[in-house]
Formats: C-alpha cells, structure tokens, sequence
C-alpha cells in the first residue's frame, strides 16, 4: 500500500441514478444534432451511440450510464418523429389545400375599380 494522498477518482463513483442521467444526457446530443444541424451526422453519431451503450454496459463501473445511453437510443428516433410533426404542422406544412391552390389564401382581396372618364 502506499502512503500519502490518492487521487480523488481513485475508488471514486457516481451514484447510480446520476450516471443514469449522465447516459441520458450524452444520448441526447445525436439527436439535437440531428434535429438542428446535420441528419446525416446524426445518424452517424445515431449509431454510434448504439456502440457505445453496449460498450458501457459491459463495464460494471458505467453500467448505469450505458442504460441511460440504451434508453435515448430506443427514445430518440419518436423524438425525433414528434419534433418533426410539431416543426411541420407550426409552419403550415400540413395544410390540405387542392392542387393548384396557392398555400395562403390572401385576407382581403383588392379589386381595382373602374375610372371614370
């Protein structure tokens, strides 16, 4: 055994319910990603957090985290498809209109009127 300090992360864990959140957390990035940037980046990392989540589940020390990593891979992609339905239908993407007609149907219409002469 040596003498003096340890290193603080020596024998040092998180809580299982805050590596939980930990997991969730990290999970979430390939989704916003997907989201707001890149859907093809997204994914990419989409897949690689499946890697991941198996990986830290073989670890007992992050075994927890790996469950939060498996859990947003399961949640993301219904995330994902609600996030997209709301984006749809809040700028007018989902308005049934026949073809041909325009998507804004004008308030008031102007007609000009006959000048007199």
């Amino acid at each position: 055994m040596r003498d003096g300090p340890q290193p603080f992360w020596r024998g040092w864990r998180l809580p299982r319910t805050a590596q939980f959140f930990t997991g969730l957390i990290i999970g979430t990035l390939p989704l916003l990603i997907t989201l707001f940037f890149s859907f093809q980046a997204g994914q990419y990392l989409w897949m690689g957090l499946f890697i991941a989540s198996i990986a830290c589940i073989c670890i007992p020390a992050t075994r927890y985290a790996g469950y939060g990593l498996l859990t947003m891979f399961f949640v993301s992609p219904v995330i994902f498809q609600i996030a997209c339905m709301v984006m749809l239908s809040s700028s007018g993407g989902f308005r049934h209109y026949p073809v041909g007609v325009p998507a804004t149907r004008p308030i008031l219409i102007v007609t000009p009127t006959p000048t007199a002469k």
